[in-house]
């Protein structure tokens, strides 16, 4: 497909060098884009000392170093942003995340009359337990707000169909295109098995059980612990190899060490590039049971080695794993038993893990890094085609003033109105009212 060049220009409150899906998502497409000949560049909050390689990252001043996974909050620089995208001109402004900066993302998409698009990367309400307040109330807050950002923009772009279809049950009435996340498919593949293993100190006839991500409340790490425990009692040479660093390692070490199997854990942090795809080679099986992830980048890493996936079925999981052809899909109700149970009874056939893990490789190749640019270069098109601004007719000086205005203002009074909703009736995420598009 050839398409017309595109001047785009990202707003992310994460990037390089936190490590995570989104940012790899943003990282990729921004190399991607550059690569295949459009202009792109990052908007994106400093993070420690890091100084960026590559071109077109604009590091905004920030407060650094804020909660568990250490966030940078941007300081307002309106007009630095300003002054660097007015020399891009761009067609096109993609925000991902509705809050702090994609907010600026829409205000300078209003105030320059263009386009802008937003990827629902995550489930922000599985995040809502960071915020000081009950519960249900924090989460039906975080789901109201990210809805009016969806029906603020011109396009929303789900990693996944399942994802796609809960935004529609939110009343969300912005066009939402379907974009997963794109990966070296021919990269991931590329580790052996051999090398990988003896590098990380496991031996060639271990059964090696292995999840990549952060390691916190978010991706359900304590029942996958729990699960792996009772695995690690029916397979005497199972280990359980977890990549990342997060908030909930510590209790996944005292609970093994508590069972007396800290020898059987295996965990070397965060890993990147070629030792997080050696890591992958040391597999045979990836386990997944996060409920918060709209894709599962890792999902598609894991199966682009030919490593099998037994994961919780949830939005992205269902998506990325066909049931008994590229892995193992159970009920997202099913017991930590039951998950240890299908784990050891495919360990033990092998015949059965070799069609998975040949199904597994074909399956990536739907993810591949090619095949996903295309598909958001041709939502940018299809956006700017049908893309109207919104004019008004000159009757003085408030028709100038009015867009300013409305840029500045109505993301807080939109989020004022949310959050007093939130404290002073009791919600249901089942029914949300519904978003006002414009």
């Amino acid at each position: 497909m050839v398409l017309t060049p595109t001047r785009v220009v990202m707003f992310t409150n994460t990037f390089e060098p936190m490590v995570g899906g989104l940012e790899r998502s943003v990282a990729s497409a921004h190399e991607d884009l550059q690569r295949a000949g459009h202009s792109c560049r990052v908007i994106t909050p400093r993070f420690g000392e890091v100084r960026d390689s590559r071109d077109g990252v604009l590091r905004l001043p920030a407060l650094r170093g804020v909660g568990r996974r250490k966030f940078s909050i941007p300081l307002p620089t309106s007009q630095r942003i300003r002054h660097w995208i007015e020399a891009l001109e761009p067609q096109l402004l993609h925000a991902h995340q509705p809050f702090l900066l994609g907010d600026t993302a829409w205000q300078l998409a209003r105030l320059r009359k263009i386009p802008l698009v937003f990827t629902h990367h995550t489930f922000y309400e599985r995040y809502a337990h960071w915020l000081r307040m009950d519960a249900q109330r924090a989460r039906h807050m975080v789901v109201d707000m990210t809805t009016q950002f969806c029906n603020r923009s011109q396009l929303v772009i789900a990693p996944s169909e399942s994802v796609r279809r809960i935004l529609l049950e939110r009343h969300v009435h912005t066009p939402i295109e379907v974009v997963p996340t794109g990966i070296d498919v021919q990269f991931y593949a590329g580790g052996c098995r051999t090398r990988a293993r003896a590098a990380l100190g496991l031996q060639a006839n271990d059964e090696v059980i292995g999840h990549v991500g952060r390691i916190s409340q978010e991706k359900n790490l304590d029942y996958l612990a729990r699960a792996t425990l009772q695995l690690l009692q029916m397979r005497p040479r199972a280990k359980l190899l977890l990549v990342g660093e997060g908030d909930r390692l510590d209790q996944v070490r005292t609970r093994f060490a508590a069972a007396g199997m800290s020898a059987r854990l295996v965990a070397p942090g965060t890993l990147r590039g070629a030792d997080v795809v050696a890591a992958y080679a040391a597999m045979d099986l990836f386990i997944f049971a996060s409920q918060s992830d709209t894709q599962g980048l890792v999902i598609a890493e894991a199966m682009a080695a030919g490593v099998p996936v037994v994961a919780l079925a949830a939005p992205g999981a269902s998506d990325c794993i066909e049931h008994e052809r590229s892995g193992l899909l159970l009920p997202a109700t099913a017991r930590e038993s039951e998950f240890a149970a299908e784990v050891a009874a495919l360990l033990a056939d092998p015949a059965r893990w070799r069609t998975l893990s040949a199904g597994a490789r074909s399956r990536a190749l739907l993810y591949s890094r090619s095949a996903c640019l295309e598909r958001l270069l041709a939502v940018y098109q299809q956006t700017l085609q049908r893309y109207a601004p919104v004019t008004r007719c000159a009757t003085g000086d408030w028709d100038a003033l009015a867009p300013r205005w409305e840029a500045a203002w109505r993301p807080i009074i939109e989020k004022l109105g949310v959050a007093l909703r939130a404290a002073y009736v009791r919600p249901s995420l089942e029914t949300p009212p519904p978003a006002t598009h414009s």
